[in-house]
C-alpha cells in the first residue's frame, strides 16, 4: 500500500522504549515524525491519524499492563483504518497481558495492528537487572522487526484481513500499587526544578521541587535517575525489599520476542 509518513507515538520516562522505537523506525523508507508522551502534558494532545499512515506504539510495561497515564494519552487518539505495529520493554520479568491490551484498545480507536514485539530492557526499578539493555543484540532484532514491517507495507494492498495473535490474557491482571516514592534530601537538593520538568506525571511542582504527589507518582525513578545532585531517592528498606523480590522474578537473559501476521 502507499504509505505518506511513519508517525512513531511512544511513552518512554526512562528512554529504553524510546530506543527500540528509533531503532525499529530506522528500518523504514519514510519519511517520520514522534510523539512523545514521556513530557508531562496537563492538557492531553489530539493526534488523528489516516488510513495511509503508518503508527509505532512504543510502551513500558507496569505490572504486566499498558500504563494506566499512557491509556489516559490514548483516549484522544485515533485513526481510520491506519495499519499499525506495537512495541512494548519490560524490565526482563514478565510482559504479560500488555501486548494484548494494547492491540485491544488502539484496534477500538481505529487501528489495524499487523506487528508487535516484546524487548527486555534495563528494570526502571533496580537497574543491575537487566542493565545495559537494550543491547546490541536487542537493537539488532528491532531492526529486523522495522525491516519485516516495511515489507509488509509495500507487499499489501489491504490490512483488514490481517488476525494478528499475541500473548495475554483478558481480564487483564490487576494494577500493582506504586509504593517507592522518591523523596528529596533537603539538604542535597537546590531546586533547580529538573526533575520536576522531566517527571512524566506532573508529580513534582515547579514551586516546591523538594515535594512529590504520591497520587500521581508512577515509581519510574526518572527524577532518581536525572537529579545531578543526587538529592532524590527511595526509601532504603523498601528499595532492599524490591530488590529481593525483583531478583527472584527477572531472568536477565530473556529476548525479545516478535509476532508478525500475514493474512487469515
Amino acid at each position: 500500500m502507499k504509505t505518506n509518513e511513519l508517525k512513531l507515538v511512544y511513552f518512554s520516562p526512562t528512554g529504553s522504549t524510546r530506543k527500540i522505537i528509533m531503532e525499529t523506525a530506522r528500518s523504514f523508507d519514510l519519511k517520520s515524525v514522534s510523539f512523545d508522551l514521556s513530557v508531562y502534558k496537563e492538557k492531553k494532545p489530539v493526534l488523528k491519524f489516516d488510513a495511509n499512515d503508518f503508527v509505532l506504539f512504543g510502551i513500558p510495561v507496569y505490572y504486566g499492563r499498558v500504563p494506566a497515564l499512557f491509556m489516559d494519552y490514548l483516549e484522544n487518539i485515533s485513526g481510520n483504518g491506519t495499519p499499525a505495529a506495537l512495541i512494548a520493554t519490560y524490565g526482563c520479568r514478565q510482559y504479560e497481558d500488555a501486548l494484548l491490551e494494547l492491540k485491544n484498545e488502539t484496534e477500538k480507536r481505529g487501528f489495524k495492528v499487523i506487528g508487535a514485539g516484546a524487548f527486555p530492557a534495563e528494570h526502571s526499578i533496580v537497574p543491575f537487572i537487566g542493565a545495559r539493555r537494550p543491547g546490541k543484540t536487542d537493537l539488532k532484532a528491532a531492526s529486523e522487526y522495522g525491516i519485516e514491517l516495511n515489507r509488509h507495507l509495500r507487499r499489501e494492498s489491504d490490512f483488514s484481513g490481517f488476525n494478528l495473535l499475541v500473548p495475554g490474557n483478558t481480564p487483564y491482571r490487576k494494577y500493582g500499587k506504586n509504593m517507592l516514592f522518591p523523596k528529596a534530601d533537603n539538604s542535597l537538593c537546590t531546586e533547580c526544578g529538573a526533575c520536576a520538568k522531566v517527571c512524566p506525571a506532573g508529580a513534582i511542582s515547579l514551586s516546591n521541587p523538594k515535594k512529590t504527589d504520591h497520587k500521581k507518582c508512577i515509581g519510574c525513578m526518572k527524577c532518581v535517575r536525572m537529579c545531578r545532585q543526587k538529592a532524590k531517592s527511595v526509601n532504603s528498606l523498601k528499595m532492599d525489599l524490591a530488590e529481593r523480590k525483583l531478583t527472584k522474578v527477572c531472568q536477565n537473559d530473556r529476548e525479545p520476542e516478535i509476532f508478525l501476521e500475514g493474512k487469515s
